[in-house]
């Protein structure tokens, strides 16, 4: 079994900014990543991917991806 984790802050902030953009890129939305904990676990050719991630983004921001996924304001 191989394992990799990411321990460093300085790494956790590079992959943080990396998420940002792609998922800036992708959907549109500008949400702020902070990654905390990344650990990924490799046996008989799948990676188990265990991640403690926070997220932030506006109201606004909030308010659009519901509406894409069909949830309505009262429903929060």
């Amino acid at each position: 079994m191989d394992a990799l984790k990411v321990k460093t802050k300085f790494m956790r902030s590079v992959l943080s900014k990396i998420i940002e953009k792609l998922i800036r890129k992708k959907t549109g939305y500008k949400v702020k990543i902070q990654l905390n904990e990344v650990d990924v676990a490799v046996t008989d050719n799948n990676a188990h991917i265990r991640l403690n991630v926070e997220g932030d983004m506006s109201i606004d921001e909030l308010k659009k991806f519901m509406k894409v996924v069909g949830v309505e304001d009262g429903d929060l």
